[in-house]
């Protein structure tokens, strides 16, 4: 019963709940109530056992290695963060997006080069995603401006305007930044609206 009850907790904690604005999409299901192995995973997130957790990183089952670089997102275990970068070269989606919103969590300003790098080649919608709103959770000045310079695709300006506003909140500013997030204020579309005039309102 205490297993089922972990593993319903951990569902709830679903990145889309980690949020500090608008709504993203949530995690998808793995199975958790009905696999011991992941209810195990949950059993260390609860201990805060991140190094055993970063351990289950390397496992065969993407499942695993995705339910433990997520349950390292709670931990907040930087000394994890080595491993979590790695598994952002991981072959399967699933893993690469959980790692990106752990190293987002973990708050690590080391991670942010390598987050902007991961998303210069990354192709998966969801994982890019990721990596943008972590981006904004981790990044200073530098991190900020390369941003800045980079054209976005058209169907992720919101979570680059998340993105930068997570940097405002954060006291991290950039004039070109700022100046695009502007624009989208009178966007077509009112998900981009809404995403910048949430930074503008969280900034004031």
């Amino acid at each position: 019963m205490t297993r089922i009850l972990l593993a319903l907790f951990a569902l709830a904690a679903s990145p889309a709940a980690a949020q500090d604005g608008p709504a993203a999409g949530g995690r998808p299901s793995d199975g958790l109530l009905v696999r011991p192995d992941l209810q195990a995973l949950v059993d260390l997130q609860v201990r805060r056992d991140g190094a055993s957790l970063a351990a289950r990183l390397d496992d065969t089952d993407p499942a695993v290695r995705a339910r433990a670089a997520f349950a390292l997102a709670s931990v907040q275990d930087t000394s994890a963060v080595p491993a979590l970068l790695d598994a952002l070269g991981d072959s399967d989606s699933r893993v690469r997006a959980d790692a990106a919103f752990a190293l987002g969590q973990t708050a690590d300003s080391t991670a942010a080069g390598e987050l902007l790098e991961a998303l210069g080649r990354e192709p998966d919608a969801t994982v890019r995603a990721r990596l943008l709103e972590a981006v904004g959770k981790t990044g200073g000045s530098a991190a900020l401006g390369r941003l800045a310079e980079t054209a976005p695709r058209p169907a992720e300006e919101w979570a680059r305007a998340m993105a930068i506003a997570r940097f405002g909140l954060r006291g991290v500013h950039h004039a070109p930044a700022t100046a695009w997030l502007a624009g989208l204020l009178t966007s077509d579309d009112p998900a981009r609206r809404e995403a910048a005039a949430y930074a503008f309102g969280r900034w004031s």
